[in-house]
C-alpha cells in the first residue's frame, strides 16, 4: 500500500475477497459519488454514519482521500464527524494513511505518546518477518 494513491487502495479494495459482499459494494460505490463534493460532512453524510463496518471503512477511505498528503488531517476529517462512529473511522483512515505514507507521517508528538511504543514496534517487526517467510518462500 506504501505510496499507492487513495484512488488506487479504493479501486484495490473493491476486488478484495472480503468486498464481493453486496451491501459492502452497495456502500463503496457511494464513495465514488461523494468523491467530488466540496462539503466534505455532506459527502461523509452521504456515505453513511460509520456504525456498521461497511459505512466505517468507506468513510475511512473517502478521509484518506480527501486528505491524501496528511496523516494529521486525515485523522482530525474522521474525528470530527457531526454524526455517527467518530472515532471508529479516524481509527481505520489511521491505519489506511499509515499503511499508505509510512510511521514518519504520524506527528511525532503524536508517536511520544504511544503507551508501549517499543514492544508495538517489536510485535509489528515480528509480524512482518512472519509474513514475508509465509509469502515470500
Amino acid at each position: 500500500m506504501r505510496g499507492t494513491p487513495p484512488d488506487g487502495i479504493i479501486a484495490q479494495v473493491q476486488h478484495l475477497p472480503p468486498a464481493q459482499n453486496d451491501e459492502f459494494l452497495r456502500v463503496l460505490h457511494r464513495i465514488g459519488h461523494a468523491l467530488g463534493w466540496t462539503n466534505t460532512a455532506d459527502a461523509l453524510y452521504h456515505i453513511g454514519t460509520g456504525w456498521t463496518g461497511d459505512e466505517a471503512i468507506t468513510m475511512a477511505l473517502y478521509c484518506a482521500a480527501q486528505r491524501p498528503e496528511s496523516y494529521a488531517d486525515t485523522i482530525r476529517l474522521g474525528a470530527n464527524l457531526k454524526t455517527g462512529d467518530s472515532d471508529s473511522v479516524a481509527c481505520i483512515a489511521g491505519g489506511i494513511q499509515a499503511a499508505r505514507l509510512g510511521l514518519d507521517a504520524i506527528p511525532s508528538e503524536w508517536r511520544a505518546r504511544i503507551e508501549d511504543a517499543d514492544y508495538l514496534r517489536d510485535l509489528a517487526a515480528r509480524m512482518a518477518d512472519e509474513r514475508r517467510r509465509v509469502y515470500e518462500n
